[in-house]
């Protein structure tokens, strides 16, 4: 009979991270302590869970096995302990988030865990930004800030909003090439485009025409900082570019045009298994998204 619920947080910790230090630091705890729990474990089970190599780590089959039901298990103890608890304002624990590895997370992320800090001191986070859909429905993480549409039917998916992109450009860039005075002009100029975003309809001309000259990317941040120094004409969301256009570096370009808009959600496991933390942090982002989409990455 197992007795030690260190050990089992420990084994799971390490199986979910793939490696003993990032158990660690979710755990709190140092690599030596969890590898000594782990051990302990194996030994009371009279079984090797996992495959220590050069390479890393990885489940044995009775590993896989005890993993699988030592996870739902420590879940319904956390919803357990939360449904006694009872008290959002007495919320603790670690919340594992997961959003996109652009200004898209960043503005979202920063400001809502900002607030969540100052006014949850007994919570902790442990953020991944990632541009892949990292599984919800293991458990890996408790929220993710999503681009839509959800596919997964099993997930909670709560919308926060829609965006849609605008174009822009620095006064630099159009003292050399000129301003657009409508779309089918943008086939003459250098046109910026998140990979995500494409790769066919955004940059196409009422003619079915493309821009001779583009630059695609997977990452806002690259393409903002081409668009300030005059390489061309961007697309991007209000927020990333306020801060630019106040100051004048970026200029904003035919008002009548937009990007095909998409739905920001953000996505939890099933609701059967929401924690009282997962719903604490949606509630957050949510309150957040409903302000003006221009002034997201201002402190809450």
């Amino acid at each position: 009979m197992i007795t030690d619920l260190g050990a089992v947080q420990a084994f799971v910790a390490v199986a979910d991270c793939g490696n003993f230090a990032e158990a660690a630091h979710r755990l709190a705890l140092s690599p030596s302590v969890v590898s000594r729990r782990v051990a302990a474990l194996e030994t009371q089970l009279r079984a090797p869970l996992l495959v220590r190599t050069t390479r890393g780590l990885s489940l044995t089959e009775p590993g896989e096995r005890f993993y699988r039901r030592c996870r739902g298990v420590l879940a319904e103890l956390a919803l357990a302990a939360e449904d006694i608890e009872g008290d959002v304002d007495r919320v603790t624990g670690l919340v594992r988030i997961t959003a996109p590895q652009s200004l898209l997370g960043t503005a979202l992320i920063a400001p809502v865990l900002t607030g969540l800090l100052q006014r949850q001191p007994g919570l902790r986070f442990d953020v991944v930004l990632d541009d892949r859909k990292l599984d919800l429905v293991s458990g890996a993480y408790d929220v993710a800030v999503r681009v839509g549409p959800v596919p997964d039917s099993r997930v909670f998916a709560r919308p926060l909003a829609t965006l849609e992109g605008a174009l822009y450009a620095s006064p630099a860039y159009l003292a050399r090439h000129g301003l657009p005075q409508h779309a089918s002009e943008l086939v003459d100029h250098v046109c910026l485009e998140h990979a995500a975003l494409g790769p066919q309809g955004l940059w196409r001309m009422d003619d079915g025409e493309m821009p001779r000259r583009l630059v695609r990317a997977n990452s806002f941040e690259l393409l903002l900082q081409l668009a300030r120094c005059g390489a061309g004409i961007a697309v991007m969301p209000s927020f990333a570019v306020a801060g630019d256009v106040a100051s004048g570096a970026l200029q904003p370009l035919l008002p009548q045009w937009r990007s095909p808009a998409f739905e920001l959600f953000a996505v939890a496991p099933p609701a059967s298994r929401l924690s009282a933390r997962a719903r604490l942090v949606m509630d957050a982002l949510a309150a957040y998204a409903g302000r003006p989409v221009d002034r997201w990455g201002e402190p809450t």
